[in-house]
């Protein structure tokens, strides 16, 4: 019984502000707050940025120094496993 009642009060405190104007609504879902874009950093000449799926929140650190098929294949793998 009295856990009971510790839990209602707990609960009631939550949902009132401190200020005690007006209750606090619940969020009906949780929503997730927007992620800051992403910042790249200047590379080495014999690095560059490619990104998976052809998405700009998914960099990936390559050498340069790769042919075009050689890139594609590792990114390929790198997608497969990522």
């Amino acid at each position: 019984m009295f856990c009971a009642l510790v839990e209602s009060f707990i609960f009631l405190f939550a949902l009132t502000n401190v200020n005690n104007e007006q209750p606090l609504q619940p969020l009906d879902s949780f929503e997730e707050p927007p992620k800051p874009p992403i910042e790249l950093k200047p590379l080495p000449s014999h690095l560059c940025y490619v990104y998976l799926n052809n998405d700009p929140n998914t960099p990936v650190i390559i050498s340069d120094k790769l042919y075009q098929e050689e890139t594609s294949h590792l990114i390929i793998v790198l997608e497969k496993h990522r």
